[in-house]
């Protein structure tokens, strides 16, 4: 249960842009007016996309400069850790992500999958060597392939892994040049200054002196999966995460889809939400804040009991909500002959493990909605027993309920509060 919960609590609540519990702050008032300078650390690779991205979102907010940092993920993690300026980090892979959240540098909820992208194999566009495959890259006539440097560089990190699935890496590394960052590989391969290299499919997207002749096989590499998250000393906080939704945006998908990457949406889904949420979206003419569904709940934007806070609320899915009513109809229907005391104490054993699912912060309406329901289905079904003599509403609550009483709901578990 406790797993279940962490993993509820801290998983989806990683995939939700802007769900931070905030209050109506100094920060966030002042952020609308006074002038607000965003730094952003991102991944070589995601030069020429977040170009553009920023000047779109610095059109939208006049107030906000967005100031990128790029280069190899590795040496960002590394200027992160020795307390560079960033608001925002976007990495080519998990291992500096990884290494920066067990550093406790990261904001709590705020790390997401955010992009997927792929290895391809490049020349030069023009008089190159007659290269077309992985397996053409041991021949003699190749002289130099660009790599990017392993330790620090997530290309390179996954070439290695490619080269060495299709058992080349050894003869590959005795001609191999390796560069400080993906761009610099691109660099040397669009030059001629070497035969070819391995690159993400983003940067051959952008240039046109390299072509690309083959993609790394399937299974040849972990899946290249893009993470982004709000740094833990982010000075504008608010900004940062209304940032991050906006990368995702529908316009955004379009953008980076034309340079080779997509939004990772089987890992996750970034909701715009918050302050300004609704009114960022009514510009844009996109209706009111989305929703999504996970493990059986739907997440959404609104405010704390009290109407102080913004953050994400949750309800059971009606789709479940759905599922679990069927399933609890058909049990009922099915066993409605059976002693009463046995079928009242199964029922109470069903509410017990769903409330024990579903009993969470928010959700109280959900929980006793079904607990509602499922009294209306015993008083129907429990009516169908043959020749019995049938009970009135009244009858069936203030005798048979208090003989038998169902297990009332409870919130058994906060999602938001300790």
């Amino acid at each position: 249960m406790k797993k279940l919960f962490a993993l509820l609590a801290a998983g989806l609540l990683a995939v939700m842009s802007g769900c931070g519990g905030q209050t109506a702050s100094n920060e966030s008032k002042s952020s609308a007016q006074e002038p607000v300078e965003l730094h952003v650390s991102a991944a070589a690779s995601l030069t020429d996309v977040m170009n553009e991205i920023g000047k779109d979102y610095e059109a939208e907010h006049p107030n906000v400069k967005v100031v990128f940092n790029y280069g190899s993920s590795g040496a960002l993690q590394q200027a992160i850790e020795n307390g560079g300026d960033a608001d925002l980090f976007f990495s080519a892979a998990q291992k500096q992500m990884n290494a920066l959240e067990k550093a406790g540098l990261l904001a709590d909820g705020t790390r997401k999958d955010l992009l997927q992208n792929e290895v391809v194999l490049i020349v030069p566009k023009e008089g190159g060597k007659d290269i077309s495959s992985f397996d053409q890259l041991t021949s003699d006539t190749i002289t130099h392939v660009a790599l990017g440097e392993p330790k620090g560089v997530p290309v390179g990190q996954y070439s290695e892994e490619i080269l060495t699935k299709l058992g080349i890496l050894d003869a590959v590394k005795a001609k191999a040049v390796y560069g400080s960052d993906v761009r610099q590989v691109l660099a040397w391969v669009a030059s001629g200054e070497s035969d070819a290299g391995l690159v993400y499919a983003t940067d051959a997207a952008i240039s046109s002196d390299v072509r690309v002749v083959a993609k790394a096989p399937a299974g040849t590499h972990k899946d290249i999966i893009y993470p982004a998250a709000i740094l833990k000393d982010s000075k504008h906080l608010d900004t940062a995460k209304d940032f991050l939704a906006f990368v995702s945006n529908d316009k955004n998908k379009e953008r980076f889809a034309k340079y080779g990457l997509e939004l990772a949406e089987e890992k996750t889904k970034v909701l715009e939400f918050g302050r300004f949420a609704r009114q960022n979206r009514e510009r844009r003419g996109q209706g009111k804040p989305e929703t999504f569904d996970f493990l059986g709940f739907t997440f959404y934007c609104g405010m704390d009991g009290k109407k102080q806070f913004f953050r994400c609320r949750v309800k059971t899915s009606k789709k479940k909500l759905r599922s679990k009513i069927k399933a609890m109809k058909e049990w009922i229907m099915n066993h409605r002959t059976l002693p009463l005391e046995w079928i009242f104490k199964t029922i109470n054993a069903k509410l017990r493990g769903h409330y024990q699912y579903y009993a969470v912060t928010d959700n109280t309406r959900e929980i006793k909605a079904f607990q509602c329901i499922t009294k209306k289905l015993l008083f129907k079904w429990l009516n169908r027993r043959g020749q019995r003599r049938s009970y009135t509403w009244k009858t069936f609550n203030d005798g048979l309920l208090r003989t038998f009483p169902l297990l009332e709901p409870s919130i058994k578990v906060s999602l938001f509060y300790r």
